[in-house]
């Protein structure tokens, strides 16, 4: 993980503005969706992907999913999905504890989207603002991912971009009312 920080010289608004926009416009591959096959463990299937859902995965592949089996006695970690899709980047995320005979078998797939869809997706976490003086603001975040923090930088600005852009196009496109009199 490594983290970032930026200088932006633009007031709070602005500043805030590229805060929000890295915090909820940029987009990551994340586990979408867990087909548990086979779950004798005392942990709930809910448990168990929701589990899998909080781990950060990279693209290595084509493909959109991974699978894991694992028989107990043993701890199962995030080393043992196995495909030729994604890869966990960290391969030591314990993910639950079989005991004596149990067993786990599963299917994960992964889908691209947003972090304002669910923090799963975001790419970036600890996205912070600090007032260095009265017009630049110092722009810090850790990145999760493989993606270099200028790279992070641009894609959170380009989104701003294209969203001040749609919010300038409907403006545009309203009606303009005449103001009426009040007498």
């Amino acid at each position: 993980m490594a983290t970032a920080s930026f200088l932006l010289d633009g007031g709070a608004g602005f500043c805030n503005a590229v805060r929000r926009s890295l915090l909820g416009d940029l987009s990551m591959w994340a586990p979408c969706e867990v087909e548990v096959r086979s779950n004798t463990s005392c942990e709930t299937d809910e448990y168990i992907a929701h589990r899998i859902g909080m781990i950060p995965f990279r693209r290595i592949g084509n493909g959109d999913s991974v699978t894991l089996s694992a028989v107990g006695p043993a701890i199962v970690r995030s080393s043992e999905f196995v495909g030729v899709a994604f890869a966990p980047m960290h391969d030591e995320i314990v993910i639950m504890e079989l005991g004596g005979a149990q067993t786990l078998d599963l299917t994960v797939r992964f889908d691209k989207r947003r972090a304002s869809a669910h923090v799963r997706y975001a790419p970036l976490a600890a996205v912070g603002m600090e007032r260095v003086d009265r017009t630049r603001h110092r722009i810090t975040f850790d990145i999760l991912d493989e993606r270099t923090p200028l790279s992070a930088m641009h894609e959170g600005l380009d989104a701003l971009e294209e969203r001040v852009d749609r919010a300038l196009l409907n403006l545009a496109q309203q009606p303009v009312v005449p103001p009426t009199s009040m007498c």
